[in-house]
């Protein structure tokens, strides 16, 4: 019986992909691949388009027994697509198709520089853009009708190795080469992602991270180094990369023509390349599914999770008696053992159901699980992954935990050990409250752990600065402002004094901008005024009146002076100016009327 922890793989039809280029060259920087003498005797041989090969021959190499191909077209190079063998020791299978992005003939072995490449100057494919998410260039295209000779078949299953020379120095990069098979319309060559969806083949989801062995890889079981200058080059390929073999599981149509394409091309620019190649004879069909659940859970580290396996056929029926084999096959604790249930052989049962149960480790992280069996071609079928979540242990229910909230985030709290994601703040949260009358608030979108990005009253809307000083307040750049006004000016010519059997009255006008008046009075004899003699007194302060009554009288012989001078919240104004030889100098003030 084969182990339970090996890789899950689940294509039925074999692929490997391959491109060339070095660490140690600047990118564009590339090389032609001169005669090499193999490693091995049993090498690598290819034969493209240009040799003879047609793409009907792709074809009919690529098809089992059970199938019947029409209506085939190709597109690309000539030296970009041909047929292969040598590969049982390299790949995992011996022969097959290959497509490239550059010239086939780079893919055979030794490995001897991380720079080779072919150019074949041509476009791109607008589907495998959106797969690899950069602008693809030299796209190799194969796509044909086909049925199934038995009407009863509901699944197409076929095996494939990708592999690269974008690996390992440009993983993570705009170079993320890319290729697809479009199973009447749907892409099958898949992998686990790091989210619910899955994520195409590309250089970036499949890897051993950048640099190589970092805690960063995506899906680093389903990947192979070969790369010089990490260690690798013990495979004989020219490649510096490449998967193990996976598996293709696409639903087909019976009783009717159904439609695949084959892609392949560079992302970014035209070198280094990859080639994808596909098992000979590996097209096959069946009616069985394999499915896993739950499709993802969350647990502390150091406790046990369970997945559950069911094989049913197409019309749901389960099918009892078939080896599942269990993988983990990314995450911290990839490669992990387990142990199997309902039947420990990890076997079917009368439901068509086994369960897995393995623990995690000390390590916080996200692990992938897939589950495969072996149909009765010897063909691997694979479910899709589906995600086990470790987390530290939390605390008590109600627990504060994980990370500081965001501005539109609620704080996240412990249930039941595990640390429980509060969700975001309601759209009607205020995450930025307003910082002045011409500023607005924010609110939470409901959807967006970030507060939105501050907001103002348009300019010159008319606002309230609280300045009693200013006058036409208005909105400036999400700042109030107004026009600072000073305190009155001089009182005008209209004080006089009036007789009255009270004493004399004093009236005057309020001066302009003022809301009361200060009254000082001197004597004659102090004449001119000055800077406050000691003979002033402040008849009133703060008045609000413009009239007032002296009811002193001056020394006999003499007079006395008034001046007025008008205040606001602002300040107060002069009392006038002193005089020398007609001209004002210097502003009147008192000491005694301050």
């Amino acid at each position: 019986m084969r182990t339970h922890t090996r890789w899950l793989t689940v294509l039925v039809l074999t692929l490997s992909v391959g491109a060339l280029g070095t660490r140690a060259a600047q990118r564009g920087e590339v090389v032609s691949k001169p005669p090499q003498s193999p490693l091995a005797p049993n090498a690598l041989v290819t034969t493209d388009l240009s040799q003879g090969v047609t793409p009907t021959d792709l074809v009919n190499a690529l098809l089992g027994p059970g199938f019947s191909a029409q209506q085939i077209q190709y597109s690309g190079a000539l030296t970009a697509a041909g047929t292969f063998t040598g590969g049982t020791g390299i790949l995992g299978f011996e022969s097959g198709i290959i497509l490239g992005s550059g010239c086939i003939s780079n893919v055979v072995g030794p490995n001897v520089s991380d720079s080779i490449s072919c150019d074949l100057t041509l476009p791109g494919d607008p589907a495998l853009n959106t797969l690899s998410g950069f602008t693809t260039f030299d796209a190799t295209v194969l796509e044909f009708d086909f049925e199934p000779n038995d009407w009863n078949a509901t699944t197409l299953l076929f095996s494939y190795v990708f592999t690269s020379d974008e690996y390992n120095e440009y993983v993570f990069t705009q170079y993320n080469d890319v290729f697809a098979f479009w199973v009447n319309g749907v892409n099958c060559a898949l992998v686990p992602g790091p989210g619910p969806a899955p994520d195409p083949v590309t250089i970036n989801s499949i890897n051993g991270d950048n640099p190589f062995g970092g805690p960063d890889a995506r899906n680093p079981l389903l990947y192979r180094n070969n790369d010089l200058d990490d260690g690798g080059g013990s495979i004989d390929t020219e490649m510096d990369g490449l998967t193990v073999v996976l598996s293709c599981q696409a639903p087909i149509l019976p009783r009717t023509t159904n439609h695949i394409r084959l892609a392949i091309a560079d992302a970014s620019d035209g070198i280094y390349d990859s080639n994808v190649m596909i098992r000979a004879q590996s097209f096959a069909s069946t009616d069985l599914v394999i499915t896993l659940d739950p499709p993802a859970a969350v647990n502390p580290v150091g406790t046990s999770h369970t997945v559950t396996a069911t094989l049913r056929n197409a019309q749901g029926v389960p099918q009892a008696g078939h080896e599942v084999f269990f993988s983990v096959i990314s995450g911290p604790n990839a490669g992990a053992a387990g142990t199997c249930s309902v039947h420990a052989d990890c076997t079917t049962d009368i439901g068509g159901v086994v369960h897995f149960t393995y623990t995690g480790g000390p390590t916080p992280g996200v692990d992938i699980l897939r589950a495969c069996f072996d149909d009765a071609g010897g063909n691997e079928n694979c479910s899709l992954g589906v995600t086990k979540q470790w987390v530290l242990p939390c605390g008590p229910d109600g627990a504060p935990c994980g990370n500081p909230p965001a501005a539109c985030e609620i704080q996240d709290t412990c249930v039941n050990n595990l640390c429980h994601h509060a969700g975001f703040a309601p759209a009607t949260a205020v995450c930025r409250p307003a910082a002045g009358a011409c500023d607005l608030a924010e609110l939470c979108t409901g959807a967006d752990p970030a507060c939105p990005l501050d907001q103002h009253m348009p300019d010159a809307t008319v606002c309230d600065d609280g300045n009693p000083c200013t006058a036409t307040d208005a909105c400036l750049a999400g700042l109030c402002s107004g026009t600072p006004f000073s305190a009155p000016s001089e009182i005008d010519s209209g004080l006089r004094v009036e007789k009255s059997v009270v004493g004399p009255t004093l009236h005057w006008n309020l001066a302009a901008g003022a809301t009361y008046s200060d009254v000082l009075r001197g004597l004659t004899n102090a004449l001119p005024v000055g800077p406050g003699g000691g003979d002033e007194v402040c008849v009133g302060s703060g008045l609000v009146d413009t009239s007032l009554i002296d009811r002193a009288d001056p020394p006999e012989g003499f007079a006395f002076w008034y001046l007025v001078r008008g205040g606001n919240a602002c300040g107060k104004g002069t009392y006038g100016y002193e005089g020398r030889g007609g001209a004002p100098t210097m502003q009147r003030s008192s000491t005694t009327c301050p």
